[in-house]
């Protein structure tokens, strides 16, 4: 079985001056690249294109790429993140490129029209389309396309026995809901699911797309996120496979679970994952001997980079015993090392204010006591002033 993929992802526009807007599509298709080139996805380093900001011409021409050139026991996969519409007075749906201009998306964005035309063509059985967009509606209210159900009888038409649709869907014009990661909240746990292999629902191994969608959709309400999971698979489309789980192999499940855990406690492990690690290991059978070789391996990268940041901590401090705060010449040299050093603005600037905090003047110029003044004029006398009281003039 051949199998290829499109990933389409947009944040610049035309019609919005060509500035970039705030998107997690290029984020998107560089993670999900990744694991579709994994031993999770299986595509061959060349069966996944993908384009970053075409215009309309450009999606059309790789959705027929895509669609060519097949046999019938391929799959096909396009993932499109950018800006959905959905025109009520034509009564389509389109998918918009960077040249889309919004009074007229019939002529200058890709439609739901040909899209089908193009799948329906393909000799490929198994096709899976995944939308992670925001949608707008151009031509009506907003309220009008939310009352007519409009949007899920469009999306409705592109399934069919062999093809799903995957979407997500948040209030139209709404902005994008980003996790930590930089990634859309659905494609983050579409991805979350397949690397960890809990989006294998049924336990068969097996990532089908019923299962994807439930895993989506189930981690998307404990996220508590706005937006919602959407499935259209009739027929036998909500059982395609779509990916093959590795091999379960207990060393490298316990590997996983320890990276889990190090990232969650930032470069270490607490008491509480080291119990849980404890217990893990034994019940994997994992000897002893190689779990310590994993946790080590696997601490190894955050240990050297606390040693780097102690490093640059000391020459800091060197810096500004000689000069508090550092000119200009110093600060040339301090950015040397730290890109010598491989460390970021933010690390570095957490080192420094620490260190300035107590170092706000140099240390051969730190505050002194002063002692009381003692003054004697020509025609008398002054008793000092001490801490506890003031004299009288005599």
């Amino acid at each position: 079985m051949g199998r290829k993929a499109l990933l389409v992802g947009l944040n610049v526009y035309s019609f919005m001056g060509g500035e970039p807007e705030e998107s997690p599509a290029l984020q998107n298709l560089k993670t999900l690249k990744q694991v579709l080139h994994s031993d999770i996805g299986q595509f061959p380093e060349d069966a996944v294109e993908t384009l970053i900001n075409p215009d309309t011409q450009q999606i059309r021409q790789a959705i027929e790429r895509l669609s060519s050139h097949c046999r019938p026991d391929d799959l096909r996969l396009l993932y499109f993140c950018g800006l959905g519409l959905i025109d009520l007075p034509t009564g389509g749906l389109y998918l918009a490129g960077y040249d889309t201009y919004l009074h007229n998306p019939m002529a200058t964005a890709v439609s739901e029209d040909f899209l089908r035309g193009m799948l329906n063509a393909s000799h490929c059985r198994e096709q899976i389309m995944i939308f992670d967009a925001r949608w707008a509606v151009t031509g009506a209210d907003v309220s009008e396309a939310l009352g007519s159900g409009h949007t899920h009888r469009l999306v409705a038409q592109l399934a069919g026995e062999y093809r799903a649709v995957l979407m997500a869907q948040n209030g139209f014009g709404a902005g994008w809901s980003l996790a930590s990661t930089g990634l859309s909240d659905y494609t983050q746990c579409l991805i979350e699911g397949l690397i960890t292999g809990l989006a294998n629902v049924s336990a068969d191994g097996f990532v089908s797309t019923a299962d994807l969608h439930q895993y989506i959709e189930q981690s998307l309400d404990q996220l508590q996120s706005p937006v919602q999971a959407m499935l259209f698979a009739p027929g036998r489309s909500a059982d395609i496979q779509l990916f093959q789980l590795p091999q379960f192999r207990p060393e490298q499940e316990y590997r996983r679970s320890v990276e889990d855990y190090v990232t969650q406690d930032q470069g270490n492990i607490s008491e509480r994952s080291r119990q849980i690690l404890n217990y893990l290991q034994q019940n994997l059978g994992v000897p002893g001997s190689v779990g310590q070789a994993i946790e080590a391996d696997v601490l190894r990268p955050y240990k050297e980079r606390q040693e780097r940041l102690q490093r640059y901590e000391q020459i800091f401090a060197e810096a500004i015993e000689l000069e508090n705060p550092p000119r200009k010449s110093m600060r040339r040299w301090l950015r040397h090392q730290q890109q010598t050093l491989g460390l970021t603005y933010e690390e570095v600037n957490q080192v420094e204010a620490r260190l300035m905090a107590p170092n706000t003047l140099p240390f051969n110029r730190q505050p002194q006591r002063l002692e009381p003044a003692r003054i004697e004029p020509a025609g008398g006398r002054v008793t000092p002033i001490d801490s506890d009281r003031t004299g009288t003039v005599g």
